[in-house]
């Protein structure tokens, strides 16, 4: 049986969610998706397509969520999965924290640096500062 679109609804942002017969929650994708593969309710969907709309979809919504967070303030990677992780799934998560590493806006050896050199460094011991340096550098 093939997967067929059988709600969306617009949760603002560019963002919708579509429920698939079957499925046990909505699916977030953006809006973009649904114009580009003109999905619609009653649309009906190879099992093989669906899987990569889903992925494509949740790797860019992933991807803008994480740009969005490190525009606010400067992130770790831990930070950003943690952030990501409640709306996201597990492998969903990991291609977009690898796609924000490719495009060099997640970097934690060089976040790490400037948090040293930073004025809030300043005022904590420098073993602490060693700790988290090397535990951050470590990560990767």
């Amino acid at each position: 049986m093939s997967p067929t679109v059988t709600g969306i609804e617009k949760r603002g942002q560019g963002v919708v969610a579509v429920t698939i017969d079957g499925g046990d929650r909505p699916t977030l994708l953006p809006i973009e998706a649904l114009i580009l593969h003109r999905l619609h309710e009653g649309s009906e969907l190879q099992p093989d397509a669906w899987e990569e709309i889903r992925a494509a979809g949740a790797l860019l919504l992933a991807t803008r969520r994480g740009l969005d967070l490190i525009a606010r303030k400067q992130r770790t990677e831990r930070d950003l999965r943690t952030a990501l992780a409640p709306d996201f799934e597990p492998a969903d998560v990991d291609r977009a924290l690898e796609r924000l590493h490719e495009l060099g806006f997640l970097d934690d050896r060089a976040w790490s640096e400037r948090y040293v050199a930073g004025d809030r460094a300043r005022t904590r011991g420098r073993s602490l500062l060693d700790r988290k340096s090397t535990r951050l550098n470590s990560s990767h």
